[in-house]
Formats: structure tokens, sequence, C-alpha cells
């Protein structure tokens, strides 16, 4: 195992179905396309198990990859809805 990958990280055919999951209950609320929902969120997932510590986070990794995947994706959709509210003035 390369020294980067964090040993107390669950892998990800352990939270797929979370990651699937929470991209979708994101589309219900916010609308946009699954399929570059669930791409955004597998970058989240990629960032969270790299940085994953679980004295900074104080919870355990699902709970943070869930935690970080929705405000990713918020963020995400701020940023476009916001850049399509400037090109409609």
């Amino acid at each position: 195992m390369p020294a980067t990958l964090n040993p107390n990280a669950a892998t990800y055919e352990d939270v797929e179905r979370l990651v699937h999951h929470t991209a979708h209950a994101f589309q219900r609320r916010c609308g946009g396309d699954y399929e570059e929902l669930l791409s955004e969120a597998n970058v989240i997932y990629a960032a969270t198990y790299r940085s994953y510590d679980p004295t900074r986070y104080n919870c355990k990794f699902a709970t943070a990859l869930r935690n970080n995947i929705w405000y990713g994706l918020m963020d995400a959709y701020r940023t476009r809805t916001a850049a399509q509210a400037d090109w409609r003035r």
C-alpha cells in the first residue's frame, strides 16, 4: 500500500452506495445531471480519502465523506447558478 493512502479510511467499495446515494439526493433537491454530480462526488471522495484524519474530523470516514460530498456539490451548484445569473444580466 502506498504511503499516501490512509489505512483508517474505507475503500471505495465500502462507500460506493453512499457516494451514489448522496449524488442522487442532491440531484433530487437541487437538480442537475446525475452523471456530472456523480463525477464530482467521486473527485471529492478521492480528496477526502487522501486527507482524512480521524483526529481532525472527529467522526467516522463515512460521515466526513457524506458531508464533504454534500457541501462540495453545494459549492459547485452555487458557482454554476452565480455564473448563470451573471450571464443573464
